[in-house]
């Protein structure tokens, strides 16, 4: 640690809240008091997002005339598949918009239906992690020696 960390530190610790810890010379306690993070829920609602269209799904709204259609387009199918798998959205809406221009009102309005679907991101968690008091004082993760060599400066152990 820098020496206005270590100052940072020094006024944390010379708060009440630590007075016994110290003297007990709980070093490993501190620094984990110091460390310590709470989960709280997230205040962020859970946003939804396009759903995942599966492979499967997209082959199951065409119409079976409009699948043999799609497969005469050489590898066009395989980067569809491969943008779906990968929820790639600009690449699998830029090879719809060509590919729709050849297929039936009814697969098209099937798959824009399926397109049009979302779903609750997956990726939101529920609780966050609040700042620990260290990370508040701009301070790195704490070690018990952290807390030892920041007493012993700034006191006569």
């Amino acid at each position: 640690m820098n020496s206005k960390q270590e100052t940072s530190l020094w006024n944390e610790l010379s708060k009440f809240g630590y007075k016994e810890a110290i003297a007990a010379r709980a070093w490993q306690q501190i620094a984990d008091m110091l460390n310590a993070r709470t989960a709280v829920p997230n205040p962020v609602p859970q946003p939804t997002r396009p759903k995942l269209i599966a492979w499967e799904t997209f082959m199951g709204l065409m119409a079976a005339a409009d699948v043999l259609k799609m497969f005469t387009y050489g590898v066009l199918p395989n980067h569809l598949r491969e943008a779906l798998t990968e929820n790639n959205r600009p690449v699998t809406l830029a090879i719809w918009r060509g590919l729709k221009t050849t297929l039936t009102a009814p697969t098209i309005t099937a798959v824009e239906a399926e397109a049009n679907k979302t779903e609750l991101d997956p990726t939101w968690t529920a609780t966050v992690l609040q700042p620990s008091i260290a990370m508040s004082l701009g301070l790195p993760t704490l070690t018990a020696d952290d807390v030892l060599a920041t007493v012993q400066h700034w006191m006569d152990l």
